[in-house]
């Protein structure tokens, strides 16, 4: 498995850790998730443009810092006599030389003895034009050897005379050399990396002295180099900084490559200061001993201020990874979905198994998973997860002490330094998994309760339905014999209490069947004005007697066949119908049925019982069909009723892919209207005359 490399993971894990948190429960708030996503968001790409710019910037820097190394000519610092006290690589390759071996040496010493002359006059015009032209032969190590050189000598510095840097390169044709225009051309190379570049090129004396600054420093900090030059460095140091820097070049003085380099800022024109690091070679005198500094200065604001970012979300970020109530994990994946060694856990999973962080980061997911569940249990989840980005899963853990904690997983797939990697979070689901055991339980008793009642119900009612059809039937034979008329008083009692009794067990039968969904719905060819038609004869002594008008509107549908449960439709009807006429004391129901038309043989029904009686409380309107509801206890002592009729109406017509609404205005009336799905159909059925059981 690939290797995580902690102290770069951060931003991909944040994002990562951002995606899933909301899916999470153990989701912190709002404020703290947009916050840490504002520092987040796009971090990544601003550190990738900052790295380019700085690798950009820090070759631009190794160039320069090197060109005194690197060059084709080669670069000698020395006094007026000729003593080197420095010299740039480049001697190796043109005269055979190390630069070590000349530290010390005259330079007269590896030109040819004809043209010394020529270095003498060269040394003079330079006392005269603080610059000098020269081409003439410099001999190579290997004896009776000599390369024609063109030179060009400046003074270092105009405060100190005695210093002097001398540029050598191999003359572009042998015998007769364009001195002055060759030196030239070399003066422009090294003036081109020094006065045109961002960074800043400086010389320090060992007492810390500005002996020179480029152009660089005004581009970068705003002073003219004129206000720098004769300065100490330690006031355009930050105090906090000035330790550090005093160690570098203590450092440079013992070594010439330090393995380290002070980050310190510098002080601008303006008061304010920018973040710089140096690349800084020591020169050292003739006889050796250490004589100044050269260095170049390279900018890192951007990128000091980047990590600066980069640690705030990486606080950010481990402050929610540590805090999230639940389980966090990060893992490497192999591409068959092998998850590996932990290299991140959070405080919430070493509590959770008992564990110390780093006994944690030497187990895997698969370590701590029930072994009953097998290992495909994981692979499948992950290797969902590298194809979808992310996956949600339960599971099963096992901490140190074995106990087994459920879990619910979601997974979220991430790429680090090119390898896949994992953030999982785990919650613990225990409680849930109790309640849905107790769930299970008491819905098994319920059940249990439900189907025992049924079977009661079943049982009351055949026991009640038997002797109550003879008490009807005998009632009816009795009707029809010779009675006074106190005795047909009593008998048209008895057969009303009967039917009253009969209509509340076939009542109480539906809605146990409903409730058991035992309710079949029949598909049979009907006249849809079949049923209504019935229906209205049912009711109509009852209205006659209360002198209540019934009205049919249905233009245009007697003759009209459907398919559908004829019965079902009778038995809603009769049951809105009875209310409508209960309620109503003074003048009529009217019952209106509509076919419309949807596509081919489909349409839908439309069915309306409209009364002008009491009418309904708007607040009343959610309940009404609810089981057992009655507006009020004064209605069922005034009407009576069980309240169940409008309940297994809605039933019905839910059941049959319907929905039924009301319409109602205390002291009013009210309009209940439903609507069924039918086909139409070609041959109408039978006339079923008998009610549903």
């Amino acid at each position: 498995m690939p290797k995580i490399q902690r102290k770069n993971l951060s931003t991909a894990s944040l994002k990562s850790l951002l995606q899933v948190m909301s899916e999470s429960k153990s989701a912190p708030n709002n404020e703290d998730l947009s916050r840490c996503l504002e520092m987040a968001e796009g971090l990544e790409a601003r550190l990738a443009e900052l790295s380019a710019t700085l690798k950009e910037t820090e070759l631009q820097g190794r160039q320069i810092s090197s060109a005194l190394q690197i060059l084709p000519a080669a670069i000698f610092r020395h006094d007026f006599d000729g003593v080197i006290s420095f010299s740039s690589k480049s001697v190796k390759n043109l005269f055979g030389q190390l630069p070590e071996d000349l530290l010390g040496e005259n330079l007269g010493e590896i030109i040819h003895p004809y043209d010394r002359g020529i270095l003498a006059e060269a040394l003079d015009e330079l006392r005269k034009k603080k610059k000098s032209f020269f081409s003439m032969r410099f001999l190579k190590k290997k004896k009776g050897e000599s390369i024609h050189i063109d030179g060009l000598s400046v003074i270092s510095n105009e405060k100190d005379e005695g210093e002097i840097i001398t540029l050598c390169r191999p003359c572009s044709t042998r015998g007769s050399c364009p001195s002055r225009d060759a030196a030239q051309e070399s003066e422009q190379i090294l003036a081109a990396f020094i006065e045109n570049t961002d960074q800043i090129v400086y010389m320090l004396s060992t007492d810390g002295i500005f002996e020179y600054v480029s152009p660089g420093w005004t581009k970068l900090l705003g002073h003219d180099p004129s206000e720098v030059e004769g300065s100490h460095f330690e006031p355009f140091i930050h105090k906090e900084d000035i330790d550090a820097c005093k160690a570098y070049l203590k450092e440079v003085l013992k070594s010439k490559y330090p393995d380290w380099k002070p980050i310190y800022r510098v002080l601008c024109k303006d008061g304010g200061y920018r973040w710089h690091n140096s690349n800084i070679s020591l020169v050292r005198d003739s006889k050796g001993n250490p004589n100044g500094y050269i260095g170049i200065s390279v900018d890192i604001t951007d990128k000091v201020e980047a990590v600066e970012r980069l640690k705030k979300s990486e606080t950010q970020y481990k402050h929610l990874f540590n805090n999230i109530i639940d389980a966090a994990f990060i893992y490497p994946v192999a591409p068959d979905g092998t998850p590996g060694i932990f290299t991140q856990v959070n405080r919430v999973a070493c509590l959770r198994f008992g564990c110390k962080e780093e006994e944690m980061l030497k187990l895997s997911l698969s370590k701590i998973t029930d072994p009953t569940l097998g290992h495909l249990h994981l692979r499948e989840a992950m290797r969902k997860m590298l194809v979808e980005g992310s996956v949600r899963f339960e599971s099963i853990h096992v901490n140190k002490e074995g106990r087994k904690i459920p879990v619910d997983i979601i997974a979220t797939r991430f790429e680090n330094n090119g390898s896949v990697f994992c953030l999982s979070l785990a919650h613990d689901i225990s409680g849930r998994k109790r309640t849905e055991i107790e769930l299970s339980v008491a819905h098994s008793a319920v059940e249990k309760a439900m189907r025992i009642k049924s079977e009661f119900l079943a049982n009351m009612s055949h026991e009640i339905r038997t002797p109550m059809n003879g008490i009807i039937g005998l009632s009816k034979l009795l009707s029809e014999t010779p009675l006074s008329e106190l005795q047909k008083e009593y008998v048209s009692t008895i057969m009303l209490s009967a039917d009253t009794l009969m209509d509340v067990v076939n009542d109480i039968l539906d809605i146990t069947k409903l409730e058991f969904g035992k309710v079949k719905i029949e598909e049979e060819p009907f006249t849809l004005l079949e049923p209504v038609k019935e229906v209205l004869k049912m009711v109509r002594h009852n209205a006659k007697a209360k002198g209540l008008q019934l009205s049919l509107d249905a233009p245009g549908l007697d003759k009209t066949v459907v398919l559908g449960d004829a019965v079902r439709i009778r038995q809603i009807m009769l049951s809105l119908v009875s209310n409508a006429v209960k309620f109503t004391e003074k003048g009529g129901v009217k019952i209106s049925v509509r076919l419309a038309m949807r596509e081919r043989q489909k349409g839908i029904a439309y069915f309306e019982v409209e009364d002008s009686g009491i009418g309904i409380s708007s607040d009343k309107f959610g309940d009404i069909f609810e089981k057992f509801f009655q507006e009020d206890s004064s209605s069922t002592r005034k009407f009576g009723g069980l309240g169940l009729g409008l309940s297994i109406a809605k039933q019905l017509i839910e059941l049959m892919g319907g929905e039924i609404k009301v319409e109602s205005k205390k002291g009013v009336g009210s309009k209940f209207y439903f609507t069924l799905p039918l086909c139409l159909a070609t041959t109408p059925s039978p006339n079923k005359q008998e009610k549903a059981p």
